[in-house]
């Protein structure tokens, strides 16, 4: 096996390469390469030599590698690696095995274009024993061992080893050109190896230049088409030496400008063309790349349904038209057209315009159709039920209008009551208005009423109206007891009814504007603190279903009113009824004097919330209050019990789902409030 080892000038490192390689564009041969025995790893063995320069192992030595003899028309051809201006030395390590002929080294090599070969010295050898070595030297264009050595070196030994240079004798530097070895001892059986140094010099001082065109590898791409800008990068320019000697590219600078907008930019690259004697080139090489966005966003949208839970409207949000928006090359931003949609277009489908646009300006722009609808359920802490087993009824509640619609069959007797309720409960006094909107068909009632419990027999107060010119009052004071009912002749277009509760006295009044108020009597119930208090529809008959609708429902006692919007609430007033007043009096048709009333508030901040907010209950300080924490589903989230003072009190709903909560507080005295409370900014009610 033979070795070259490429030994630097400059920083005296060895690199370690296998001979006989064929991959350099420099080396030539005479002949046909002969393959080497033991060769591994695709041509490349390597192996640490010694630091001492001392011989190889002779067991990596072989036949037919050069401790093969030869013949003189076919030596081996050494192919000597690349080599550069740091990498001018080589070693050969030959090896010369007991055999009857295998015991001279016989070998030619080719010095490539550019390079001279100075000097050739033996650097060590083992053993020789008592049997001297010669060496004889060819060069020239034949170079072929057949006529007298150009330079002859005998007498050998392992002990006095010629480190001096052995072609001293020549005009050296020889030129480039084939040169022919041969290593030869006097007997067989001697188990020699050697290592034979050859040194060269660059012969070459002219630089080399490109041969691409200028521009040629410039490029003007998209942001997006990677696989482009992949393959602009790999390419590199093209170029030659004088000299016939291999050249390299170098990328000396590499910089990069920022475009205009994001995703774009000029890239420069500059290559340097330097020969394999290290002459570079008098010009370099530009490649200009440049990068544009011309490529407008992607967007996908979704038609859907956006369902309205607040009399102002509805935001639309990103995630309610857009399933995706992104750009290759960068951010984008988003317009939504319109961007609110509001109860005038309940019921309808509004084409809201998508606009994405990039960076760079480029837009792209779809629709997403969009129905409008409203939430109609009946919100908490309100409720409804169907009183009596024939009722059948059902409520809902319009966000847009504020219109509660109820509907019920069946009808009720004195005894027992057939209706559907919807109701709130209230604990100690309070109050409860309503306006009824509409009555139909002919032959039922609408009104409010306060009442015990469920059953159809609870002791209750209603007053309702049969939509045209009629009012009854109906009063039960004992439970499953006759009910007495009062029926007044009214004017039409008196649609406001309202009952009272104080202590265990309730009183009914009629308005025709909401502001001015008629008695209609009074009476003694005793029922529990809490009662159900509300709005009712029934029938006169099993088959028939009423369809009754109320609207600027407002209550007393601090229960939230039925999601009215705040400019139809109306204002709690005290009636003062004249002191001779009974309940069997007639309906009083002139006004009624009033005092307002203005009731200790409470306060919460901040409104809405991220999870923590504050509670003023300082209206109420020196008493008891209880705090109560509804969802929307009007389930109990929290409940506190506190002392009122000036300070305000923390509550923190970070555990809960973000949306709509109220907050009730009743004293000790029985006064009770409820506020709502917005939990999360992303939410709308």
């Amino acid at each position: 096996m033979n070795f070259l080892r490429i030994k630097s000038h400059a920083t005296n490192f060895l690199i370690l390469i296998a001979l006989f390689c064929a991959c350099s564009v420099q080396a030539q041969s005479k002949g046909p390469i002969k393959p080497i025995k033991g060769k591994e790893n695709n041509g490349s063995l390597k192996t640490e030599w010694p630091q001492d320069n001392s011989p190889g192992d002779m067991n990596e030595c072989f036949d037919n590698d050069l401790g093969g003899k030869l013949s003189f028309a076919n030596p081996d051809n050494i192919t000597l690696p690349t080599p550069s201006p740091t990498e001018l030395e080589f070693d050969l390590f030959g090896c010369l095995t007991p055999s009857n002929v295998d015991y001279d080294d016989l070998f030619s090599f080719y010095v490539p274009e550019g390079y001279s070969l100075a000097s050739m010295r033996f650097v060590a050898m083992g053993p020789l024993f008592d049997t001297p070595l010669n060496f004889y030297f060819w060069y020239g264009d034949d170079a072929q061992p057949v006529f007298e050595p150009d330079v002859t070196v005998t007498g050998i030994y392992d002990d006095e080893v010629p480190t001096n240079n052995l072609l001293a004798s020549l005009n050296t530097p020889l030129p480039s050109g084939w040169y022919t070895g041969w290593i030869e001892i006097g007997i067989p059986f001697s188990t020699t190896t050697y290592r034979l140094v050859f040194t060269l010099e660059c012969d070459d001082n002219v630089p080399p230049t490109f041969t691409s065109e200028p521009g040629s590898l410039d490029a003007s791409l998209e942001c997006t088409d990677t696989e482009a800008l992949e393959a602009v990068l790999d390419l590199k320019p093209e170029g030659f030496d004088l000299g016939g000697g291999a050249v390299k590219f170098d990328v000396v600078t590499d910089e990069t400008t920022e475009g205009g907008c994001e995703g774009t930019y000029t890239r420069v690259r500059t290559w340097q063309i330097t020969d394999g004697c290290g002459n570079v080139g008098a010009e370099n090489f530009v490649q200009t790349i440049t990068v544009s966005d011309n490529t407008p966003p992607v967007v996908e949208v979704a038609d859907g349904e956006i369902v309205i839970t607040d009399p102002a409207g509805y935001t639309l949000t990103n995630n309610d038209v857009i399933v995706d928006a992104y750009d290759a090359c960068g951010t984008v931003t988003i317009e939504i057209n319109p961007t609110q949609l509001t109860c005038a277009q309940l019921n309808t489908t509004v084409p809201v315009t998508v606009t994405v646009t990039d960076a760079c300006g480029n837009p792209t722009q779809k629709i997403a159709n969009i129905t409008v609808k409203e939430d109609t359920g009946i919100k908490a802490p309100w409720t409804n039920n169907n009183i009596g087993n024939t009722a059948n009824g059902s409520a809902t509640q319009s966000v847009c209008s504020g219109l509660l619609t109820v509907k019920s069959k069946g009808f009720s007797t004195p005894q027992s009551d057939v209706a559907h309720f919807v109701y709130v409960e209230l604990c100690g006094d309070g109050e409860i208005t309503a306006r009824v909107t509409s009555l139909a068909p002919a032959g039922g009632w609408a009104g409010v009423m306060i009442r015990e419990n469920l059953m159809t027999g609870a002791k209750k107060m209603a007053v309702r109206s049969n939509g045209a010119n009629a009012l009854r009052r109906d009063v039960r004071t004992a439970n499953n007891g006759t009910t007495q009912t009062q029926q007044s002749v009214i004017a039409s277009n008196q649609p406001w009814l309202r009952i009272n509760r104080t202590g265990n006295t309730l009183n009914a009044y009629a308005s025709t504007n909401g502001q001015q108020w008629s008695f209609l009597g009074a009476a003694p119930i005793t029922m529990g603190n809490c009662v159900q208090m509300g709005l009712f529809v029934e029938s006169s008959n099993n088959n028939l279903e009423i369809t009754g609708t109320f609207d600027n429902i407002t209550v007393s006692g601090g229960v939230q009113p039925l999601m009215a919007p705040d400019e139809k609430f109306v204002k709690t007033e005290e009636v003062q009824t004249p002191q001779d007043a009974t309940p069997t009096d007639p309906v009083f048709a002139r006004p009624i004097t009033t005092k307002a009333e203005k009731a200790s508030q409470i306060k919460a901040w901040p409104n809405p919330t991220t999870g923590v907010f504050n509670l003023d209950l300082s209206s109420f300080a020196g008493q008891g209050v209880v705090v109560r924490i509804f969802d929307a589903t009007g389930k109990e989230m929290i409940s506190r019990v506190l002392m009122a003072g000036s300070a305000t009190e923390k509550f923190d709903l970070s555990g809960f789902t973000p949306g709509l909560y109220l907050v009730r507080t009743e004293t000790e005295g029985g006064q009770m409030q409820t506020l709502k409370l917005v939990f999360g900014d992303a939410v709308r009610y």
